[in-house]
């Protein structure tokens, strides 16, 4: 289970979330299903809506 605040690393399993494949960020919520996913990239924060499928908890 992935809760609010969760280091997490996105694990993609098919070509639609391949380029942010490796990407690390922490779970700020749920949308429509999806993980909402807060990533701080060099260029700025981005956020993804993930399957949790295709995440994976980190320490």
């Amino acid at each position: 289970m992935l809760l609010v605040g969760t280091k997490v690393q996105v694990v993609a399993a098919d070509y639609f979330y391949a380029y942010c494949d490796g990407w690390r960020g922490v779970v700020t919520g749920l949308n429509s299903g999806a993980v909402e996913v807060k990533c701080q990239r060099p260029d700025g924060e981005k956020t993804l809506y993930v399957p949790a499928a295709q995440l994976s908890p980190i320490k």
